[in-house]
């Protein structure tokens, strides 16, 4: 029962303080490759482009046969668009935003996970958070650091960039689950 507990106080600090460092992007447009990518892109929409096209469309949405096609093959991340963005709410850039940081919070989370499954849970060390005394492990530090870490900014506040939030996501949980 105190495992699960610390697993779940830990999960609900990693995905509070992620949340806390981007929910100010929540707020933000669709910029730069977002443009391309989401607002000119056909394939978010299941009325002009089928399932089956959107298999052999690159990213942007073009024929990946084209000449000018950048070859990027990344069909998964265009479903995420079309069924948890577009089909809720269109192409309003709040809902882009907010998958993409819950995105990063689950992350965030395997994180910590996948550093339990390493170092196990008997490297830890007590601190105080908000005056309470607190047993927080080595894997809940390396999420922290992980989700607070300036190199994902361009990741989870731009939309078009969430690759870098999906793929090793999908990794580390095969990893855990193995």
């Amino acid at each position: 029962m105190r495992a699960k507990n610390s697993l779940l106080i830990s999960s609900s600090l990693i995905i509070a303080v992620s949340f806390a460092c981007y929910w100010s992007s929540l707020d933000g447009g669709l910029v730069f490759d977002d443009h391309r990518g989401i607002l000119t892109n056909d394939d978010l929409d299941s009325s002009k482009t089928s399932l089956w096209e959107l298999f052999q469309h690159d990213f942007w949405g073009g024929l990946m046969s084209r000449k000018e096609s950048h070859k990027s093959y990344r069909p998964l991340t265009v479903l995420t668009y079309r069924y948890f963005n577009f089909h809720w709410s269109g192409l309003e850039p709040y809902s882009y935003h907010l998958v993409n940081v819950l995105l990063h919070c689950a992350a965030s989370v395997l994180v910590m996970v996948l550093c339990r499954c390493v170092l196990g849970t008997s490297c830890s060390m007590s601190v105080a958070v908000l005056g309470v005394g607190l047993r927080v492990d080595w894997s809940t530090y390396a999420a922290l650091l992980f989700a607070v870490h300036s190199i994902h900014t361009e990741a989870v506040s731009l939309r078009v960039y969430s690759l870098p939030q999906t793929a090793p996501s999908k990794k580390m949980f095969i990893v855990i689950v193995y």
